[in-house]
């Protein structure tokens, strides 16, 4: 596909040299990066790995560069992102999605030389990305998480369940039987009514990993962030 960044005015143009990396996708937090940094001066580069994603067409995107699909190939997308960090202008990438913060964190060492890393280390990121470990920390720290279990040690089923990924973002250093260099989408969260006992096998194999039990909770709560 072809990427292409609107023709800015004036009143957009960056006024420095330097440059941060966006990574683009269709989620607003990308576009919102591209405009904060825009209307600072700041020279913006929208990285993507497909077409027609709002910050490359923003008035305030400067380059835009397209990207390996990372869960086609996550190692192309490593090195792609590191030939953007070679670059002597820029100073760092702003990762968006969970491949993105993934790769970033696990090759930290090798983009440290060329930017700044503005990420957490791979320890730190696989404890986030596991919530069963976040639960866990969440309790230990006094703050009130939804009941959770993993799936195969759920014994009664008679309240409102929800299951869900285990992990934030399947990659082969969080679950075994993932190829080297490989990740996968989460997928959706499934609602389970009382007393309705699903089938074990077939969510694990669906979901490609052991998932997660939680309680239901009515309204906004903690279970919404993880």
């Amino acid at each position: 596909f072809q990427l292409f960044c609107e023709p800015t005015d004036m009143g957009a143009q960056a006024t420095s040299d330097d440059a941060i990396v966006v990574v683009s996708n269709q989620a607003p937090a990308s576009v919102n990066i591209v405009r904060s940094l825009g209307r600072r001066g700041v020279r913006t580069i929208a990285a993507a790995d497909r077409a027609h994603t709002p910050a490359v067409a923003s008035r305030y995107c400067d380059e835009a560069v397209e990207l390996p699909d990372p869960f086609a190939d996550m190692l192309a997308y490593r090195d792609a992102l590191l030939s953007l960090a070679e670059r002597p202008a820029v100073r760092t990438i702003a990762p968006v999605r969970e491949p993105d913060v993934y790769v970033l964190s696990q090759y930290r060492r090798r983009f440290g030389d060329h930017v700044a890393t503005l990420w957490p280390d791979a320890e730190t990121l696989a404890q986030a990305h596991d919530r069963i470990a976040l639960v866990d920390a969440a309790r230990a720290a006094g703050v009130a998480v939804p009941e959770t279990e993993l799936l195969t040690a759920v014994e009664a089923w008679d309240g409102r369940r929800i299951v869900k990924g285990r992990y934030g973002f399947l990659a082969d250093q969080y679950v075994d039987g993932l190829d080297a260099g490989t990740g996968q989408q989460m997928i959706n969260t499934q609602y389970i009514e009382p007393d309705s006992r699903p089938d074990v096998d077939t969510l694990v194999e669906r979901m490609g990993h052991e998932p997660i039990v939680q309680e239901y909770v009515e309204g906004e709560s903690l279970r919404d962030l993880l």
